[in-house]
């Protein structure tokens, strides 16, 4: 298409402003899609600089340096601004206000501006004076407790006290959120003529990855799902030893691949037995799954690693993937071949290997090839070049309808991360249609944890195998602006909505395809769920603990939804730029890369990683888990300043820079009597688990469910929002098929 002469975001001015990850993020993101990214950076730059995260974390951008202090420098800021399409700020909540340059005063002189704050916890909620770096968040908000076998959860470890997760997926989340909210607001403004302002929070994007809690209304509340259900998921993503001690990550969730699983084992019996009649989830005793677990043990230390992958993957259609390290994942052919790793010579650790872009199109432009910036490489360039006022102006509120309003979305996938998108965008204002199997998504079978995943959304049930459901997905796909689906390659092909298939029927149609593996290599076919991208990015050995086995983790699901409804809206976004669709896709393993990307920007000289303490309680002395006068505390001294400013407060200065000095045991004895002089470095953690903090604090609102009731739903993506707050229940199965197929002139009984 002779149309697309650029990335999804050509043509875009940004200014950023803050450092660390979440911000950042956003703006590579946008960089990586064609926008011209300015880094506005103190003469101090971005305390992430020393991360190897901040290589990737800042690719593509132009630095400038400019002290907000100094009036000279704030007038030649306000000017930039006034140019911009879109300011991004991560400082502390009122800190750009203060020095004059808030959201607005920005607005004010640009009215056509799209303004994002991102914060740790929002600027009504500060529960710690400590700086909100993601260890701190997580530990503040009860994140720590919420660890278990299928969450990053050691063995070793142990339940019964807080445990660190190295997965900064308050961070990831947040940049997610926001670039969504970006994208959606230029859309709008495409339409208004004018910008708008908004805040979220790295606690709104954890939140975003809440996926198997319930969420009652009382916490007396039964469980809709039963012990033995939640046992038997742990049972079918096995963490199992081999013969040659490495380790597979086993995903059998579905029936039939539990049962290819036993007969790969050579346990046909188990499929006979009345005990396991209904299994993995069916099993109606503890004991008889703890049973069960032993012999699949013992079994899978009969073979190697690589013996079980062919018989998995060649032989029989399992779920399961090796343990890989980082070095690994980035060499795997599902990455390489499906241009998902890039190199670049970067200032400060030379040539290096690092995740590429997060979605792929048919038409837009992706550029990954310009590493981050010198600190204040492009001041005099960037302050020499005309910033025109913005590019539209208009009223200084919004319309007060969703921006996202006039928008139908098609939403084909089961499980997680279509239906998370599918929130996401129906929380924007589109009009979110989810096309189920007469049995409906299977997940669905969680009960009450499915709810997060459909509310806002009509539910129309469609037998794709038929002719008659055939023509109705037609007719659907004729009045739709985005089409996203999840299946494994060939299955779309078969129910007759590929790519050449339903664009033949609908030119600006943006085609989505969230894919596990990528489209493209050797493993493009195989059955992927979250325990897939956890085993190969090299996280589940670093979330592990040293010297502990592997283990799995859950966030990759919901960090794939995140990136699916990103993906969508960048599509979108090139549409408004361009006039017409195309194809779009992202995976869950460029997913795991951008969530873990501080481990795997990999120079090519070689790395050290820091994996978890052996009882997980986080990497290195100042950025650890320690139990002090019967409370439990989270240390976070990240950059030099700060491990200088704890070690004088401890009362020994000469730990800052012989950390080899300072043993667990000897700063929990110093954090004994430093008393209010480490405060600054020092949170302490809640009691409480994630969920029941949010709800504590108001951020969980309530709902309705059609089977299970009365229910409470996750936070509203944004903290300041210029938008409705959204609306929409979850859906039953099938609920508006009649109603929507009725608007198509179609019979609902055919």
């Amino acid at each position: 298409m002779s149309g697309f002469a650029g990335g999804a975001c050509s043509g875009l001015r940004v200014l950023e402003l803050g450092g660390g990850m979440a911000g950042p993020m956003v703006g590579m993101l946008l960089a990586d899609n064609g926008a011209d990214v300015v880094k506005l950076e103190p003469p101090a730059g971005d305390w992430a600089r020393p991360l190897h995260g901040f290589a990737m974390w800042n690719r593509g951008k132009r630095s400038v340096v400019l002290d907000l202090r100094r009036y000279g420098d704030r007038e030649a800021a306000l000017r930039l601004a006034a140019g911009a399409d879109v300011v991004i700020d991560s400082l502390a909540p009122g800190a750009a206000a203060a020095l004059g340059f808030g959201p607005a005063t920005l607005r004010a002189a640009n009215p056509a501006l799209v303004h994002c704050s991102i914060t740790g916890f929002g600027s009504r909620h500060r529960p710690s004076s400590t700086r909100a770096y993601e260890g701190v968040v997580a530990a503040v908000t009860g994140r720590f407790n919420d660890l278990d076998r299928l969450n990053g959860l050691s063995p070793r470890a142990g339940r019964e006290r807080p445990v660190f997760s190295r997965a900064p997926i308050g961070s990831y989340g947040a940049a997610q959120l926001a670039t969504q909210a970006i994208l959606a607001a230029l859309i709008d403004r495409a339409r208004t003529g004018t910008g708008c302002a908004f805040e979220t929070s790295l606690v709104r994007g954890a939140a975003a990855f809440l996926m198997r809690q319930e969420l009652q209304v009382l916490t007396t509340s039964p469980p809709s799902v039963p012990p033995t259900v939640h046992r038997g998921i742990e049972l079918t993503f096995l963490t199992a030893k081999c013969a040659d001690g490495r380790h597979i990550q086993m995903c059998a969730r579905q029936d039939h691949h539990f049962r290819n699983w036993m007969l790969a084992l050579g346990l046909e019996d188990v499929l006979e037995d009345p005990r396991y009649a209904r299994a993995p989830m069916g099993i109606e005793r503890m004991e008889d799954i703890d049973a069960l677990e032993a012999r699949i043990r013992e079994r899978m230390l009969r073979r190697t690693q690589a013996e079980w992958m062919y018989l998995f993957h060649e032989v029989y259609d399992v779920g399961a993937d090796p343990f890989l390290t980082p070095e690994e994942f980035l060499n795997h052919p599902q990455m390489t071949g499906n241009g998902r790793v890039v190199e670049v010579d970067d200032p400060t650790f030379g040539r290096v290997r690092m995740v590429g872009p997060l979605v792929l199109f048919s038409e837009s432009r992706v550029n990954v090839g310009r590493p981050a910036p010198h600190l204040g490489e492009h001041t005099a360039e960037v302050l020499a070049e005309p910033w025109l006022a913005g590019p539209a102006t208009g009223p200084a509120e919004t319309s007060g309808r969703p921006p996202l309003h006039g928008f139908t979305v098609l939403e084909l996938g089961y499980f997680i991360a279509g239906p998370l998108a599918g929130v996401l965008l129906a929380e924007l204002g589109a009009r979110v249609i989810k096309i189920e199997p007469p049995e409906g998504d299977p997940y669905r079978r969680t009960g009450l944890q499915a709810a997060k995943f459909l509310h806002g959304k009509e539910s129309v049930t469609l037998d794709l195998k038929s002719d008659s459901g055939r023509t109705a997905l037609r007719a659907l796909v004729a009045r739709a602006d985005v089409l996203c689906h999840s299946f494994r390659p060939g299955v779309a092909e078969r129910l007759g909505m590929d790519e050449p298939t339903v664009r033949a029927i609908n030119p600006d149609l943006v085609y989505v395809y969230a894919s596990s593996y990528g489209s493209k290599g050797p493993g493009a076919g195989r059955i992927a769920f979250h325990s897939t991208p956890n085993a190969l990015s090299g996280a589940g050995i670093l979330q592990a603990g040293e010297g502990n086995p592997p283990v799995d983790d859950s966030h990759p699901d919901p960090g794939a939804g995140l990136a699916v409804a990103t993906a969508i809206l960048l599509g979108l976004h090139a549409r408004v730029i361009h006039g017409s669709g195309q194809y779009v896709e992202t995976s869950m393993l460029a997913t795991i890369g951008h969530i873990h990307s501080d481990d795997l920007v990999i120079p090519l000289a070689g790395r050290c990683w820091t994996p978890s303490d052996p009882g997980q309680h986080g990497l290195g002395v100042f950025y650890r888990l320690y139990w002090v006068g019967g409370r439990w505390l989270f240390v976070a001294a990240v950059t030099d300043a700060d491990r200088r400013g704890l070690a004088a407060a401890l009362g020994h200065p000469e730990w800052a820079s012989d950390p080899g000095e300072a043993t667990p045991d000897a700063v929990a004895a110093a954090l004994e009597t430093a008393g209010e002089a480490a405060k600054r470095w020092v949170a302490e953690v809640d009691h409480r688990h994630f969920d029941e903090w949010l709800r504590d604090k108001g951020f969980l609102r309530p709902s309705d469910h059609p089977a299970f009731g009365p229910h409470l739903r996750p936070p509203d993506r944004l903290e300041v929002s210029p938008w409705p707050s959204p609306g929409g229940r979850a859906s039953s199965p099938g609920e508006h098929t009649e109603q929507v197929l009725a608007e198509l002139a179609l019979d609902p009984d055919r």
